[in-house]
């Protein structure tokens, strides 16, 4: 029986996805992750620190004189070092006014070096090849946690000459001073001595807490050390830990059991860069899709009108002409069954030519329609 033009193009994408995928593998099962990865440890929340400082050593990049700020900063640094000088004397472009910030964790002791981010907040125009002076990092609570100093890793260039050309990569206002933080107070952890030791899930889920709290349990080969409590806790019975080996060996399992994390059906669009991502394991309802390309295309030829060779009169002008044309693709007709996923129907949009931001008004339209079993965010 021969079949229908129709028909054989609809039989025929089922055929191309599986050439093009190969063996499709069982996307309804995540790969195992560490349960150090999905979880937080209450009352182990680092403490985000910050500070003012000057940056020096910038060639002719620093801030201008209309930062009041920065020339005030040079008096008061030069002042402590038994200099006057009058702000209106200060012109200092190789100095540029930054905020430091860091991370400290409760783990960190007095000592210990963290990485620093530094980051312009007048109008320098670069901080490569600078110099972080000695600044001050403290928390919200105002306490002196630690200090930032040493030289700037920018990760960039910008490069401009006089006659306007310029070339950037990467942005040269922000840079890093590695290991530059030393901390002088160490933050506080508030570890429970009794009762529960809570383990905070990063995505709240029912199945995913109770996977975590069944695998530590069958880690440690105790059924009574780990509970969920709801879906965004798991309690660890303090008075247990000491049988396993105290609360460091006990965090240190976060390490080595790995459990399957729940995947939930969503798709996120960015309408402004035209991404779309989508979880493979989506199943999408039976359902047709049909795309058809127009193109539309202006043209212009500009051309030289001028006199004959010789002539007395006339004159030279420039002349434009415009043409217009379209194309209108062929269209193609997509029809899937409901074992397909999100990642079967791009591949197979994808083969017809469909644009990414026609993919994202297809996708659109399908969780319209109700074919699209899943939750979507639009950024």
């Amino acid at each position: 029986m021969r079949m229908s033009a129709r028909a054989q193009v609809v039989a025929a994408v089922p055929v191309a996805l599986t050439i093009a995928l190969g063996a499709v593998a069982d996307t309804g099962r995540a790969a195992p992750v560490r349960v150090k990865d999905l979880v937080t440890i209450e009352g182990t929340d680092p403490v985000e620190v910050y500070g003012y400082g000057l940056v020096i050593g910038l060639n002719g990049t620093g801030d201008g004189r209309t930062i009041t700020y920065t020339r005030q900063s040079i008096r008061n640094l030069l002042e402590r070092m038994g200099l006057t000088v009058n702000d209106d004397r200060i012109r200092a472009r190789n100095v540029a006014s930054v905020m430091v910030a860091a991370t400290v964790t409760p783990w960190d002791r007095a000592g210990s070096l963290v990485d620093v981010v530094v980051s312009s907040i007048g109008d320098a125009t670069s901080l490569a090849g600078g110099f972080l002076l000695l600044t001050e990092l403290h928390g919200p609570d105002g306490k002196l946690y630690g200090t930032a100093q040493g030289a700037l890793s920018v990760g960039g260039f910008d490069v401009s000459t006089l006659s306007g050309s310029r070339i950037r990569r990467n942005y040269v206002t922000s840079g890093r001073v590695p290991e530059g933080g030393r901390i002088v107070a160490t933050p506080e952890a508030s570890i429970p001595t009794r009762g529960n030791l809570h383990l905070l899930l990063d995505e709240p889920d029912f199945a995913e807490a109770d996977r975590i709290s069944r695998a530590l349990n069958s880690f440690w080969n105790d059924e009574d050390l780990t509970t969920t409590l709801d879906a965004g806790r798991v309690a660890i019975a303090v008075e247990r830990l000491e049988s396993i080996g105290g609360f460091a060996r006990a965090m240190a399992a976060l390490d080595s059991v790995r459990v399957e994390p729940t995947t939930v059906a969503k798709i996120v669009i960015n309408e402004r860069t035209g991404t779309l991502v989508a979880g493979g394991d989506i199943r999408i309802q039976p359902t047709t899709v049909s795309h058809g390309n127009l193109q539309v295309r202006v043209e212009s030829l500009n051309q030289v009108s001028q006199p004959p060779p010789f002539a007395r009169v006339g004159e030279t002008l420039p002349v434009r002409n415009q043409t217009i044309g379209f194309e209108t693709g062929r269209p193609g007709v997509v029809s899937l069954p409901p074992t397909t996923t999100a990642d079967e129907l791009a591949t197979a949009l994808n083969a017809l030519g469909v644009e990414p931001r026609d993919l994202i008004a297809i996708f659109q339209a399908l969780k319209e329609a109700g074919s699209l079993p899943a939750k979507m965010e639009i950024l």
